[in-house]
């Protein structure tokens, strides 16, 4: 992915810095310098957007390591359907979501958006989730509740609002969340 002065950014693992885990925050400045002879990329961040551009510099604490961080928000949905056949089959597109953790103390699915989704909607999700023991790729779930604009609980049911209980687990690379899965058969002709 790639980051975008005034595009989201959010952090979560081990986040540094002073700065709050899932919470979105704003690219202000992207500088790639060299420092004795390695290139170095650096970024400031924002806490707020003021007429869609980043507002003033969050100030940062002293820290070293490494953190994760979400720069995509959105969907990746095509400018048209591609046209896919299998087996003689046309395939059509559906919607794929980025699920990076999930918390215990919510039960809940932590994704970079939310767009598209709606309670209730079945969705599988791909072999990537298998850092999350209490998920089963590849089987379908419904979503249950939306906790906030990037969290939400699942169900095996559809219609129950009974959440399935979750441990909380990062993953460094995200899973794929399929909503009606990223590619399923076509049955209208």
């Amino acid at each position: 992915m790639q980051m975008l002065v005034n595009g989201q950014i959010s952090f979560y693992g081990n986040v540094l810095g002073g700065l709050t885990q899932d919470q979105t925050y704003y690219i202000k400045t992207i500088t790639t310098t060299t420092d004795t002879g390695t290139f170095v990329n650096r970024i400031t961040v924002s806490a707020t957007l003021v007429s869609g551009k980043a507002g003033p510099v969050v100030t940062l604490t002293d820290d070293s390591g490494s953190m994760n961080c979400v720069v995509q928000v959105g969907n990746s949905l095509y400018w048209t359907d591609p046209v896919v056949m299998k087996n003689g089959v046309r395939l059509t597109s559906g919607e794929s979501f980025y699920v990076y953790r999930t918390k215990a103390t919510t039960n809940t699915v932590i994704t970079n958006t939310l767009s598209g989704l709606n309670e209730g909607d079945p969705i599988v999700f791909d072999s990537g989730i298998s850092f999350c023991p209490e998920i089963t790729p590849y089987v379908t779930y419904y979503v249950c509740q939306f906790v906030d604009p990037n969290e939400f609980t699942i169900t095996t049911t559809q219609g129950s609002t009974v959440p399935v209980t979750l441990s909380t687990y990062n993953r460094s690379l995200a899973a794929d969340l399929l909503n009606y899965l990223a590619l399923c058969i076509d049955n209208a002709s």
